[in-house]
């Protein structure tokens, strides 16, 4: 049998136990019908109590604590609350990153699941690895763990035994991963059809919304970021941004991109491509017209642009997500 220990602490985000905990139910029930007897063994860990609350209306009771728990075989890090972005309080898990450690040396599988890709990271065990996460904690792990191989655009990155996924329910593609290496690919395509999930989505790119990156204190950088949003449509190019910030374009774009984790050419993008996006979602289908009205001549590289940053087409963002079809 496998042991699946997943870890509940006082950040924990709820939407990240309580499917996971249905979805390893609902398979253990259907293999007792098919084999007579469970797949997984699912234990609830707590770090530091054994009662954790989760939120105004929930607190989990959990079979054992940290690091007093029987062996296992993996070890699952539900997502952080968005609200520990602001503190990213980590030496409080300081013991959790050295339980980490001691189980992974054993053998164990160490899984994260949205913005539990901090905790993973804080262990040290990231360093040099693929890591996907929520795309609102990307640029603080990049900042934070810059030896981590930040891969956001992924739902599921596996490698060396360490597993990670994308954010809030698209964190269950990483379990439908799990029921597809223990059991089958049958058994996780059977759950998905079950459970109304797609499986598999090789990137989350379709669920990024894009938010000015402005919680710096770099003012002629935020000036430039305030031209942009203001003037996207119209030719902008790096000398005319950097003469804006009174610099040169070199140092220009090192600024730029320390002070918002992007270059300004892909910040620029971001920025067309979110309103293209806003402009399909409200019914505007002609493509051609939404193309030309965010500054963009030529469909070929405007359709390549727009499926790298959302995973769609523009057409077929058009029609998946349009309110008005």
């Amino acid at each position: 049998m496998i042991i699946i220990s997943l870890v509940i602490y006082k950040d924990s985000f709820g939407s990240a136990i309580f499917p996971t905990i249905d979805l390893i139910n609902s398979v253990n029930e259907y293999m007792q019908k098919i084999t007579g007897k469970s797949f997984f063994h699912l234990k609830l860990v707590g770090y530091e109590q054994s009662e954790i609350t989760i939120n105004t209306y929930t607190s989990i009771k959990t079979c054992e604590t940290i690091p007093n728990t029987s062996p296992n075989h993996v070890i699952l890090l539900p997502s952080l609350k968005e609200s520990f972005l602001d503190t990213m309080d980590l030496a409080h898990y300081n013991k959790l990153s050295l339980w980490l450690k001691e189980e992974y040396q054993k053998g164990t599988k160490l899984c994260s699941m949205c913005l539990g890709s901090i905790l993973l990271a804080n262990t040290g065990l990231l360093d040099q690895l693929p890591c996907s996460t929520h795309w609102m904690g990307d640029k603080m792990m990049r900042l934070r763990f810059p030896n981590v191989i930040m891969k956001t655009n992924q739902t599921v990155t596996k490698e060396k035994n360490i597993y990670t996924s994308g954010g809030a329910f698209s964190s269950l593609q990483l379990i439908f991963l799990l029921l597809e290496e223990y059991c089958s690919r049958e058994l996780a395509l059977h759950f998905s059809k079950v459970l109304g999930i797609e499986y598999p989505i090789e990137s989350q790119n379709r669920f990024y919304i894009f938010y000015p990156q402005k919680d710096h204190q770099d003012t002629p950088i935020i000036a430039v970021q305030s031209f942009m949003e203001k003037n996207y449509a119209q030719k902008i190019n790096i000398h005319q941004l950097a003469a804006i910030a009174m610099m040169s374009p070199r140092n220009f774009i090192r600024r730029f991109k320390k002070a918002t984790g992007d270059t300004p050419i892909t910040y620029l993008q971001k920025i067309r491509i979110e309103v293209a996006k806003k402009a399909f979602e409200t019914g505007h289908l002609d493509v051609s017209a939404v193309m030309h009205s965010i500054g963009y001549q030529d469909p070929k590289s405007f359709r390549v642009l727009f499926k790298k940053l959302t995973g769609r087409t523009p057409i077929a963002y058009a029609q998946k997500y349009a309110l008005s079809k």
